[in-house]
């Protein structure tokens, strides 16, 4: 800053200006360059070698395995320079950095692989990488989170999870290990990073079993992870800011799956909050007027709804209005989304918004997807000239659309896409995509690991 003060500066002149300051010892701007001029981010392969030796390898990560990988269009044929952050079981909590370098040459490491030994990457969450163990690693990895899991730092333990998901997701690894991974959460997980990478991956999984036999099972699964939680924490507001957002994550999650005791706590809450509008606990709110609207009569419904039209404090404005999408009510929904494009009743810049609302359930979700099919002309008048909006909705109308019938819909309906928002298109149809290949591979292997459960409600997932 004191460099270029008074001055006008360029983005090679922050890499140079930060290549100095570490003496030349890392070319900032060569580095930045393999991350800036090509899309996608890596996946870091650690494979071992020998009872001595691991080594580091890296390839671009594509979220549909189906779609092609051409390193002709990369400027580095799609490879990164790449700080490799990582602990084991014997440096203990010594973050150690190793470089994979552009050329794409393997990385070796020195180590003493033992039965127990384990390695963990991209410490504190601090890379854009995802990073691929051996199989005996992702075990003993799993060991250690139910042993001990402050072996393993909190945002490291969200990579962790977030790899094993994404890389399942991708059929890279068999599901078996995210599942695994995961078995640790609910007697030992107190911070909030790993609850919400778990409950993001369970929300993509559930939107695509939602059609299918294997849903009810994928409900009792999560329940089983978050309801000792939320029966521990109950609905106080007591604790650090992690504890709170913790209880109020896993509450969310559970009146979205419908459980019955979540349910009626908050529709009690909601029943008072009619006669007390500002006497009510201000985290709670967002959870009560989902609970009055989503089994509530068409009264509750209005009722939120004038609320939100009226209310001064924005953030409890859109909670109210996003609640208006958990009813179980299809002429509601069809009423809501009615008012929301129309532009008369909401603000017109709100239909972006407030579409988003309509990825809650599989009912609103076919709702939206069929509304947006009827009225697509009037959407693409209204905002077609804004791609940010288009974005939006076009992504919420691809959520959860996982059959060649729905893309092929979507695929017509788009075939005369303005240029302001054609990037979108293919975005969303990219997407679909991705979750076709996703229920075609892997729907059946999710029942099947569900299956798995015992009597008491519990899993195994040996590795």
């Amino acid at each position: 800053m004191k460099k270029y003060k008074f001055q006008n500066a360029a983005m090679y002149d922050l890499w140079t200006t930060l290549s100095e300051s570490v003496n030349g010892e890392l070319d900032i701007s060569s580095i930045m360059d393999t991350w800036l001029t090509q899309m996608g981010y890596p996946v870091v392969y650690v494979n071992n070698i020998s009872n001595s030796e691991l080594s580091l390898s890296q390839e671009r990560f594509l979220l549909n395995p189906a779609a092609t990988d051409d390193a002709a269009k990369s400027p580095f044929g799609y490879r990164w320079d790449i700080p490799f952050t990582y602990k084991t079981s014997e440096t203990g909590d010594v973050k150690q950095t190793t470089w994979l370098s552009q050329d794409g040459s393997e990385v070796s490491l020195s180590a003493n692989v033992g039965e127990s030994f384990w390695i963990v990457g991209n410490i504190g969450y601090d890379g854009y990488y995802l990073v691929n163990y051996y199989e005996d690693n992702w075990k003993n990895l799993a060991d250690v989170l139910i042993s001990n899991h402050y072996a393993i730092d909190g945002s490291t333990r969200m990579t962790l999870l977030n790899s094993a998901f994404m890389l399942a997701r991708t059929s890279i690894i068999d599901y078996r290990i995210p599942f695994r991974m995961a078995e640790y959460l609910s007697e030992k997980e107190d911070q909030l990073g790993p609850w919400k990478i778990f409950l993001h991956h369970m929300k993509y999984i559930a939107e695509m079993l939602a059609r299918t036999p294997h849903y009810s099972k994928l409900r009792a699964y999560i329940l089983g992870k978050i309801s000792p939680v939320i029966q521990s924490l109950g609905w106080s507001e007591e604790g650090d800011y992690q504890t709170n957002e913790i209880r109020l994550t896993l509450l969310s999650a559970a009146l979205q799956l419908g459980d019955d005791s979540t349910y009626q706590y908050a529709y009690n809450q909601f029943e008072k909050w009619k006669n007390e509008p500002n006497g009510m606990p201000g985290n709670f709110l967002a959870i009560f007027y989902q609970a009055g609207v989503m089994r509530g009569t068409v009264e509750n419904w209005e009722l939120v709804f004038e609320y939100a039209q009226h209310s001064l404090v924005a953030g409890n404005r859109h909670s109210a209005y996003a609640s208006l999408a958990t009813t179980n009510e299809p002429w509601l929904l069809q009423r809501f989304l009615d008012m929301a494009l129309s532009g008369n009743v909401l603000k017109s810049y709100d239909f972006s918004r407030a579409i988003t609302a309509f990825e809650y359930s599989q009912l609103s979700r076919t709702m939206a997807f069929n509304f947006m099919r009827q009225h697509w002309d009037a959407i693409e008048a209204t905002h077609g000239g804004n791609p940010w909006a288009m974005d939006k909705i076009l992504r919420t109308f691809a959520t959860g659309v996982n059959t060649e019938k729905e893309k092929n819909q979507l695929t017509d309906l788009f075939s005369n896409a303005a240029p302001s928002y054609k990037n979108s298109v293919e975005r969303a149809l990219d997407l679909i995509d991705t979750n076709i290949y996703w229920a075609n591979a892997n729907a059946e292997k999710i029942g099947q690991l569900l299956d798995l459960s015992n009597t008491e409600g519990t899993y195994s997932y040996n590795l």
